[in-house]
């Protein structure tokens, strides 16, 4: 499944499955922290009251049965049971119960174990032997007197609640999750189509295909959208600098192509000439002579051109460029023609300065 969504579309479930692990990480180590918090303030409590029971005991002197019920009963705390027991474990006080005799001994509960080891000891949620129901047992060892003091309070629904964790830092976290899911889907919602557009871009530009689409136009108001449109544009440049470039190249190849008919005509007209009047003197066939070599020196010219050309693209400093003066080469290109200008009846009226001295391509300036 997840191979068949976009980059964005993973990335948001990677994230948030994620956000929410931590999430429901966080939310239980609160409430174990948070339950461990208020047992602990129950035990204080609880700790509390024994310390209490005990200073007035051993103020007093008291340790009768009923002077202990009378004790136990002026501190109204509902379902409260306080049990004594010598350091052995044996019960010589219960407020449930008078029948001590038969009742077991207490060594071994987990509470009164950890009161003789550590002073103080507790033990949750564990039935009572006496009275029906589960039972929160605090007990406190007095080591000078050589008893324990335990309290105990029934584990029913008011003390179950009072321990469970608040319900209000967990709805509260469950609305962050909520809020934040939204804004993260939000943000990755406008990353997806900028990824999805580039897809396109890249998939059309593969294929030649025209990148004048709605699709293309507009991009999301973000960074990554702006570096987008920058891309496409740059690339639409630069495919309209090579068809430019394609459109140049061919007209200079048809313009080159052409000149090579005026150098070869020129040739062919100076040997008919030359052919044509054996009687010729030496004089006007060695400047005829000298002409078709200027024309054969254009023709290789040419040549050179078309190759320079068909290399532009991955070479355009193939073209080299140098200071041309074009009163020489128009005057040049006068003598060059003059032969078959003479022929056509036709005439060549310079009006050029004496020097005009431009920069760039002597081969591509003569054509």
């Amino acid at each position: 499944m997840m191979n068949n969504l976009t980059v964005g579309r993973r990335l948001f479930w990677s994230v948030l499955s994620l956000f929410t692990i931590f999430a429901v990480l966080f939310i239980a180590f609160h409430q174990v922290r948070e339950n461990e918090y208020k047992i602990n303030t129950l035990n204080l409590k609880l700790q509390d009251y024994n310390v209490r029971m005990h200073e007035t005991l051993h103020n007093t002197g008291m340790l009768d049965d009923r002077k202990l019920e009378q004790y136990v009963s002026r501190h109204d705390v509902p379902g409260l049971r306080v049990t004594m027991m010598t350091r052995s474990g044996r019960v010589f006080f219960d407020s449930s119960t008078k029948d001590y005799n038969n009742m077991e001994n207490h060594i071994n509960r987990p509470e009164v174990r950890d009161a003789i080891k550590n002073g103080s000891g507790y033990d949750i949620n564990r039935k009572s032997s006496i009275k029906e129901g589960d039972y929160f047992y605090s007990a406190t060892y007095f080591k000078e007197d050589g008893y324990i003091i335990r309290s105990a309070l029934p584990y029913d629904n008011d003390l179950t609640d009072s321990l469970q964790a608040d319900m209000h830092y967990i709805w509260f976290t469950v609305i962050m999750v909520a809020l934040l899911t939204f804004v993260l889907y939000r943000f990755i919602s406008r990353l997806d189509d900028n990824i999805t557009k580039l897809r396109i871009f890249a998939r059309r530009a593969d294929h030649n295909e025209s990148l004048d689409t709605e699709d293309l136009i507009e991009f999301p108001a973000d960074e990554l959208g702006e570096i987008s449109e920058h891309i496409i544009k740059i690339y639409k440049r630069l495919q309209h600098t090579k068809e430019e470039q394609n459109v140049l190249k061919r007209q200079l190849t048809q313009n080159i192509a052409h000149e090579l008919k005026t150098p070869v005509a020129s040739i062919q007209g100076y040997l008919e000439t030359i052919i044509g009047n054996p009687e010729m003197n030496e004089d006007t066939k060695k400047q005829f002579l000298d002409r078709c070599y200027a024309q054969s020196q254009r023709l290789a010219s040419l040549l050179t051109d078309i190759s320079t050309l068909n290399r532009l693209d991955d070479a355009p400093e193939l073209m080299p460029f140098e200071d041309v003066d074009i009163a020489k080469t128009v005057t040049q290109i006068m003598k060059e023609t003059a032969l078959e200008m003479e022929h056509r009846r036709m005439a060549f009226d310079n009006r050029l300065p004496a020097t005009l001295v431009v920069h760039g391509n002597p081969s591509m300036i003569y054509s």
